[in-house]
């Protein structure tokens, strides 16, 4: 559940417009208003990232900008395991609002998440569309999916650069 939550909370946190982890975030006016709020989402995506490895999860990514966490490598990572936990603790406080997004975010996330659900079906990988928790984190369908399959992690880059925009 936490690897589904740092995807929530951080798989937006660098996508920019109003898909941020705090409003104060992308709160930014005027026409540089996008691209600081990108920029102070991504620092606390960086910062995450950097908490983690430090607390015991050596494996956790470093976010893109944009773009946030890459989800084929969030979803690796053993969310069940007690150093996550505590590390997830621990940085989750680094997180605006303690990483917990506005519904406004939650909807943001869930359609763009469906949107990569969708690519990813179209190259052959039988994920089911994610559903939205009311705890706000999105759940998946993993019942006829390996991660460990080679081309998992390939097609899922694929279709977060597709629906992202990121290279």
């Amino acid at each position: 559940m936490a690897a589904a939550a740092v995807l929530i909370i951080c798989g937006l946190a660098a996508c920019g417009g109003s898909s941020s982890p705090s409003s104060t975030a992308s709160a930014s006016s005027g026409s540089g208003g996008a691209s600081a709020a990108i920029e102070t989402q991504y620092s606390y995506a960086v910062k995450f990232a950097r908490c983690m490895r430090a607390h015991g999860v050596p494996q956790f990514p470093d976010p893109r900008n944009p773009g946030g966490f890459p989800q084929a490598t969030i979803t690796r990572l053993n969310d069940t395991a007690p150093a996550y936990d505590e590390a997830y603790n621990q940085c989750d406080p680094l997180l605006p609002n303690a990483g917990a997004p506005t519904r406004a975010q939650d909807a943001a996330t869930l359609v763009k998440a469906v949107a990569v659900a969708k690519c990813e079906r179209a190259h052959g990988i039988d994920i089911g569309d994610p559903s939205l928790q009311p705890n706000g984190q999105l759940e998946f369908s993993m019942a006829n999916v390996n991660p460990n399959a080679p081309n998992f992690n390939k097609i899922g880059d694929i279709c977060e650069k597709k629906v992202y925009g990121f290279s």
